[in-house]
């Protein structure tokens, strides 16, 4: 597997970063998307090792840093997380 997308199957994903980082996504059959990000040490992000709701994938690929629209925390501007360079990628089953 080298990319997950809007599109992709109702399933359970996890990607690792270059920066150690893991990150579990879920689509569930609605097509709705979560977000859980293990910290592993790393410098803490918001709600990290909480479920976050994510709008959109615009992108996700090995070799390249993922880039996911997040929900919204308040009223504000849009949430984008930018990862360090997706380095592993697999399915988990539902």
């Amino acid at each position: 597997m080298d990319h997950i997308n809007n599109e992709s199957k109702a399933e359970k994903y996890v990607f690792i970063t270059e920066s150690g980082s893991c990150y579990i996504l879920t689509i569930d059959r609605d097509q709705a998307k979560w977000l859980e990000r293990d910290n592993l040490n790393q410098p803490m992000l918001r709600r990290d090792n909480q479920k976050i709701y994510v709008q959109a994938i615009i992108h996700l690929a090995i070799g390249q840093p993922a880039l996911l629209f997040l929900e919204l925390l308040g009223q504000g501007n849009v949430t984008i997380r930018n990862t360090s360079t997706a380095v592993q990628m697999h399915e988990v089953q539902l």
